[in-house]
């Protein structure tokens, strides 16, 4: 696996170092860290609290400066080593003054064509990462991103899949909603029985590579119902897929993943 680790030196790159630590990563791995800091920095300083993080790991590590906008410089750097990963730390305080900001990691959440891991400290031990699928084609692939990443062996992966909330049906006007009741309820039946279907199909593999999985159906709004299952459940870390393209690419990504990676409890890891 190939990672390109952004840093800009802050305590929020760090804390991705110490993520990246905890991967069952081995020498066959490589983390690249990328500074693009403004204006003149001393590369000691930037890298001085990674270098101590990622000591524990086996894969190799280098360490790259480059200079000129973060989020463009990145996405440049990893399309062009072909990485399988770009990590961030999330930032805490948009005001401090860091080179890295929202905006860039917007930027890079809708521009990388590579999967985008937006990491905050471990809080639970990597006991258990939520693993967010729907009825896409894209749901398969977040699973298997799911897989792919090397987590401890004892992380359980919990499969969720966020149908629409009942709400939505209630808001039919009355008149309407006498006349189908029978018809929605066989509905809500119906999509519910398909639900748990997929999260079996999508189940199957990972057990099959002796990976601890549950599974769970939801109703909400999805970016609510994971970032509350995510603290309720303590996950350490959240996975979810990146859909459409153009427009479409906006639309989902502001209402679920963004929201998501803004404002989960954990780490967050978009899947392309």
């Amino acid at each position: 696996m190939k990672i390109v680790y952004a840093t800009d030196g802050s305590v929020g790159a760090v804390v991705a170092g110490d993520l990246l630590a905890h991967l069952a990563l081995t020498a066959e791995d490589s983390i690249v860290v990328l500074a693009v800091p403004p204006g003149q920095a001393e590369p000691d300083r930037l890298f001085a609290g990674v270098r101590e993080g990622l000591e524990g790991t086996a894969a190799t590590v280098q360490f790259e400066l480059r200079a000129g906008q973060p989020a463009e410089q990145i996405l440049e750097y990893a399309e062009g080593c072909g990485a399988d990963l770009v990590v961030l730390g999330a930032i805490a305080d948009p005001g401090v003054g860091h080179s890295f900001n929202w905006g860039n990691a917007d930027r890079l959440l809708r521009q990388a064509r590579t999967s985008v891991l937006i990491a905050r400290p471990i809080a639970h031990g990597l006991k258990r990462a939520l693993v967010a699928v729907d009825a896409s084609e894209a749901a398969a692939r977040v699973a298997a991103g799911a897989a792919r990443l090397p987590l401890p062996a004892n992380t359980e992966l919990r499969l969720v899949t966020v149908l629409p909330p009942d709400e939505a049906a209630a808001s039919i006007a009355p008149m309407i909603w006498s006349s189908l009741t029978g018809e929605l309820e066989a509905a809500a039946r119906g999509e519910m029985r398909a639900a748990e279907e997929r999260l079996r199909s999508l189940a199957r593999p990972l057990l099959e590579a002796g990976r601890p999985v549950a599974a769970e159906v939801a109703r909400g709004d999805p970016s609510t119902v994971l970032i509350h299952a995510a603290a309720s459940e303590q996950a350490d870390l959240v996975f979810l897929g990146y859909h459409g393209e153009g427009g479409v690419d906006r639309l989902v990504l502001g209402s679920v993943a963004e929201r998501t990676a803004r404002h989960a409890p954990c780490s967050v890891l978009v899947v392309r």
